[in-house]
């Protein structure tokens, strides 16, 4: 069984070196054969994708701040 410390290793590397095709190409195969694999990495890139989405919001809601 891996480590903890190995499984974050490998979704840091798939979530910063790979772009959206890739990480869905990814997920895709490892859902044939690794389906618990593709389903932490899903995971980690909805997280992903959420964090970018408030990161946004937040530099938007500064900016209009800034303005006023």
């Amino acid at each position: 069984m891996a480590s903890q410390q190995a499984v974050d290793q490998l979704v840091n590397k798939f979530l910063n070196q790979l772009d959206d095709e890739g990480k869905q190409e990814a997920i895709d195969r490892l859902e044939k054969t690794k389906p618990k694999a593709a389903k932490i990495l899903k995971k980690a890139w909805e997280i992903e994708k959420r964090s970018n989405k408030i990161n946004n919001l937040a530099d938007e809601v500064s900016s209009k701040i800034d303005e006023i």
